[in-house]
C-alpha cells in the first residue's frame, strides 16, 4: 500500500468519526483552537509512539494530522448540515416563502426553487434551494420562470443514515397558494439565464425533457415513465451531469479550436475556460463538478 493511499484512508477513517464514532465531538470542532491542539498532541503521540527510523516517525505523525483533518472535516460537514435552516423546518409546518424558480416545473409539477427569504414557525429567516411541487393549473403559469410568493407546507424526508443530506434534499414544498412576488423580490440572473435555456429548448424540442437533463442539468422534464424506466435499469445516472459529460463538452470545444486553427496552449486554455464556464452556468452540481 503506498503512501498516498495509506494518508487517503487515514483521512476518510477521520470523516467517519463525526457520524459513527463519536457524534458528539462535531459540537466542539467549530473552534481553531480546540483543533489546533488535537492535531498538535496526535502528531506529537505519533511521533513518539514509533520508535523507528525519523522517517517512520513522520509518517506516522503526518496520518495523525491527516486524521484530525478528516474528523474536523466531518464535523465541519454535520454541523453545517444539522444547523441549515431547511433542516430545522417542522414537517408539516406552513411556510411563507418568496421564491425564484431554478427549473421550469416537470410534468408532475416538480421544480426546484431558490428561497429568497422564507418564514414559517419557529424559523425566522430561511433562503437557499428546495424542492418543490405546485399544482397543475399554477404549473402551467410558470413557464416563465418569473418570482414568485406564497405559502406552502412543507414535507420533510425522513433522514435515512448519519451522513449528512444535501440542505436542498431535506424536504419538499408543497405550494398551495402562488402569485407573481413584487420587483422588489431579488433576483439572480444565473438562475435566469437557466430558466430562459430551459424555455427554449421546450419552445424548440416536442420531447424536450431528456436534451434538460443531458444539457442543464434538469430532470425535472424528464417524463415520469421514462425516469422510471432508467431507473428500473440502474442506469438513472446517465440523466445526470457527470464528469463524462464534462469530458464530451471539452472534447467538443477542443475540436471547434481545432477547426478554428486555434492549437497548443491557446486551444487548451479556451476550452478549459469553456468547461469551467458551463459548470458554473449549471449551477455546479457536485458529479460536474468533481
Amino acid at each position: 500500500m503506498t503512501p498516498l493511499v495509506r494518508l487517503t484512508l487515514a483521512h476518510m477513517a477521520g470523516l467517519v468519526v463525526p457520524f459513527y464514532l463519536l457524534p458528539g465531538v462535531a459540537a466542539w470542532l467549530h473552534d481553531p483552537a480546540v483543533v489546533a491542539v488535537l492535531g498538535g498532541a496526535c502528531a506529537v503521540l505519533a511521533w513518539n509512539g514509533v520508535g523507528a527510523s525519523a522517517a517512520a516517525r513522520r509518517f506516522a505523525a503526518m496520518v495523525a494530522l491527516f486524521v484530525v483533518l478528516g474528523v474536523v472535516a466531518g464535523g465541519a460537514a454535520r454541523n453545517r448540515a444539522h444547523g441549515d435552516c431547511r433542516a430545522r423546518i417542522a414537517h408539516n409546518a406552513t411556510v411563507r416563502f418568496a421564491a425564484q424558480p431554478a427549473s421550469l416545473p416537470g410534468p408532475d409539477g416538480r421544480l426546484s426553487l431558490m428561497l429568497v427569504r422564507a418564514a414559517s414557525d419557529g424559523i425566522a429567516q430561511c433562503a437557499g434551494l428546495v424542492r418543490a411541487r405546485v399544482p397543475p393549473a399554477t404549473a402551467a403559469a410558470l413557464q416563465d420562470g418569473r418570482t414568485i410568493a406564497g405559502t406552502g407546507v412543507w414535507m420533510a424526508y425522513e433522514a435515512r443514515s448519519r451522513l449528512p443530506t444535501w440542505p436542498e434534499r431535506r424536504g419538499m414544498l408543497v405550494i398551495r397558494d402562488v402569485e407573481i412576488a413584487p420587483a422588489s423580490v431579488p433576483v439572480s440572473r444565473s438562475l435566469a439565464a437557466r430558466t430562459r435555456a430551459q424555455a427554449v429548448l421546450r419552445a424548440t424540442l416536442a420531447q424536450s425533457g431528456l436534451a434538460e437533463a443531458l444539457v442543464l442539468a434538469q430532470r425535472d422534464g424528464v417524463d415520469p415513465v421514462v425516469n422510471e424506466r432508467f431507473t428500473a435499469t440502474g442506469m438513472s445516472h446517465l440523466l445526470s451531469i457527470s464528469g463524462t459529460h464534462v469530458g464530451l463538452v471539452a472534447a467538443l470545444l477542443l475540436g471547434l479550436a481545432a477547426f478554428l486553427r486555434i492549437g497548443g496552449n491557446a486551444g487548451r486554455i479556451g476550452a478549459t475556460v469553456g468547461v469551467v464556464a458551463y459548470v458554473a452556468f449549471l449551477g455546479s452540481p457536485a458529479a460536474a463538478a468533481r
